[in-house]
């Protein structure tokens, strides 16, 4: 039965792939002369993931220039989507004494952006669908400047809190929407570097907003928080105005982008009728494991690595050490740092080794979860860090550095996993990149907004035992993406996805029983390696001196990945020697097997030599041909 409904889901997927795939990018089918002669010329190749009309309004087509300025308006957009609601953080104490409410109730004006910010996309999608990205960028920033200038005049805590939401209605969809941007201006093969500026900016516009305004809280008042967002603002809707140029485009209908004077005019794009099921078309994927899963991984990661640490610092820290706003700022310096360092070795590496995995594959695009291997390094990054800011933040009397050291390393492990999750997930489904952006969006900033309800009682009731619970949850969802990886990559539910083409695996019952089983050895033997690991770290934090622990932890856990990364990949070498083993005991000569193109399990070799990604399966001894 279960067999039978992941089949079913499959099959449902591959429809709506399909359709998508012919509305969005057309068809991969022979080119015209005319066709053919412009991506020569321009190219000087035809073999283009996606395929772009022969035309220069096509974005793919725009000079590398115009795509840049336009990544670095909407990177910057969506680094404002966080550094706005973050803004707030170094004025905690003024607001309370101001409004007459409790530090915590100051907090939830952070809160309450990140919660919107999740929701909002949903309402933004759709109407950016229809009406293009350029026009909902450029309208929402006069409603963000409006509730900016309703922030710096509220007197009340009600009026504060409706202005803030309000604002994060306003700002919300370049932080979603971003990944649809950027799908539609870059070609595959360079398309992570591209996202990972654009998740980079996110991730570090949360400390950097508390880093530039305890300066202005401590000076002028955290009224002019709120005057320099609406002034920052009204720059970038100039910017856009000048600069900015519509991404949204259906190929095969070769329209132009509006001239300048029209560009404030709503102009429908896409007549496509509007249906109700859009605005909830990305909890679709929910129920989709290649996107649910890293979803929930990162939005762990970026609880405990970013909105934790970013939330907590300033609690913890005035509290223990009576710091002011602006020394309460700098200490998001670490947090920047550790981000630009993620994310420069995260994007580099993450290109490299897709680079070599397609080299391996004869020039064909390696599958999607080639990619998480690389995401084993910004979880032993995470884990190491945010165990060292915890315990020494609950262990210190005077002040040190060394949790904000360790808050940095957990931002650069934040990086390299946001870089490795998002385009692990764009990959699996780039036409519909767009709706991807907004599920895992809302994923992150629900999960996000309800940490700090929690974090309080969670340091009180555990004391340094709040580290544990931190990297217990860490490694759980670590745990369950591996497991993602390994039956996707290695088990019969569905040939993986080679871009935008996947074929039904036609193998035996009998057979897929068997791999299932070896399947789950391969995913339990790591995961109870982990459970040891965990009960070590465990009786470490709760017997040894904070500094000892804070030290032996973080050895343990790289340790942990390096062995995981080891066992499973030895998993998968035993996985295939056994298929190999029932397929050629059972005699099977006309099976189609599960396996990257190019390896071979048993007797069974796999070989992809089409354009297309169509896929043929041999037999290596006589040459026959099966699929």
């Amino acid at each position: 039965m279960a067999s039978d409904a992941s089949f079913s889901v499959t099959k449902a997927e591959d429809a709506h792939d399909t359709e998508a795939q012919v509305k969005e990018f057309g068809t991969n089918g022979s080119l015209s002369a005319a066709h053919s002669k412009f991506l020569l010329d321009r190219y000087g190749t035809v073999d283009l993931e996606p395929l772009p009309d022969p035309t220069p309004a096509d974005p793919l087509n725009w000079p590398q220039s115009k795509k840049l300025i336009n990544l670095v308006l909407v990177a910057f957009h969506s680094c404002i989507c966080s550094f706005t609601a973050s803004s707030v953080i170094p004025a905690f104490k003024d607001i309370s004494e101001r409004l007459g409410v409790s530090i915590q109730a100051a907090s939830y004006m952070t809160s309450l952006q990140i919660a919107v910010l999740g929701g909002a996309p949903l309402i933004w999608h759709p109407l950016a669908k229809r009406y293009g990205r350029f026009s909902i960028y450029t309208l929402c920033l006069l409603g963000s400047i409006a509730a900016n200038i309703g922030s710096a005049r509220s007197t009340t805590y009600g009026a504060l809190a409706a202005c803030r939401a309000i604002g994060a209605l306003f700002i919300s969809p370049a932080a979603a929407l971003g990944s649809g941007t950027l799908q539609e201006m870059f070609f595959a093969r360079e398309r992570a570097k591209y996202m990972g500026v654009w998740t980079l900016m996110f991730t570090v516009g949360v400390p950097f907003a508390p880093f530039v305004f305890g300066f202005a809280v401590e000076r002028v008042g955290y009224e002019w928080i709120f005057w320099t967002l609406a002034i920052t603002n009204v720059v970038q809707f100039i910017l856009y105005l000048a600069l900015g140029s519509e991404t949204r485009y259906i190929r095969g209908r070769g329209d132009e982008s509006s001239p300048i004077p029209h560009r404030l005019a709503l102009r429908r794009i896409d007549p496509t009728p509007f249906s109700i099921f859009e605005f909830v078309h990305p909890f679709a994927y929910a129920v989709r494991w290649r996107v649910a899963i890293p979803a929930a991984s990162y939005a762990m990661i970026f609880l405990f690595c970013s909105v934790m640490t970013t939330v907590e610092i300033p609690q913890l820290f005035a509290e223990k050490f009576h710091f002011g706003a602006q020394t309460l700022g700098l200490q998001f310096l670490g947090l920047m740092v550790g981000s630009l360092v993620g994310e420069a070795l995260g994007t580099t590496a993450s290109t490299h080794w897709m680079a070599r995995g397609s080299a391996k594959n004869g020039g064909q695009p390696p599958l999607p979860e080639r990619r998480l291997w690389l995401s084993y390094v910004g979880y032993a990054w995470a884990i190491c860090g945010i165990v060292v800011f915890l315990l020494m933040s609950e262990q210190l009397k005077v002040y040190n550095v060394s949790p904000i050291v360790g808050a940095g390393i957990a931002a650069a492990g934040n990086q390299v996993v946001t870089t490795v999750l998002v385009n692990y997930a764009v990959d699996c489904y780039p036409n519909d990149a767009a709706s991807v952006g907004v599920f895992i969006t809302f994923v992150r900033q629900i999960w996000g907004f309800i940490g700090p309800f929690w974090f309080p009682q969670m340091f009180t009731a555990t004391g340094k035992g709040s580290a544990g619970v931190a990297v217990a949850m860490l490694v759980g969802l670590r745990d369950v993406l591996q497991w993602t990886n390994f039956f996707y990559m290695h088990t019969p539910t569905s040939y993986p996805k080679t871009m935008e083409t996947r074929r039904k695996l036609r193998i035996t019952h009998g057979v897929k029983i068997a791999v299932y089983r070896i399947a789950v050895i391969g995913v339990l033997i790591p995961s109870l390696f982990d459970v040891l690991i965990l009960a070590v770290s465990g009786v470490l934090m709760l017997c040894v001196p904070a500094e000892l622990a804070a030290l032996v932890i973080p050895i343990l856990a790289v340790f942990d990945v390096l062995m995981l990364a080891a066992l499973n990949a030895l998993m998968l070498i035993v996985l295939d020697g056994l298929l190999g083993f029932w397929l050629t005991a059972s005699g099977r000569t006309t099976t189609t097997v599960v396996c990257a193109p190019g390896r071979s399990i048993g007797k069974f070799k796999v070989y992809s030599s089409h354009a297309d990604g169509s896929v043929k399966v041999y037999t290596t001894l006589s040459r026959e041909k099966i699929y």
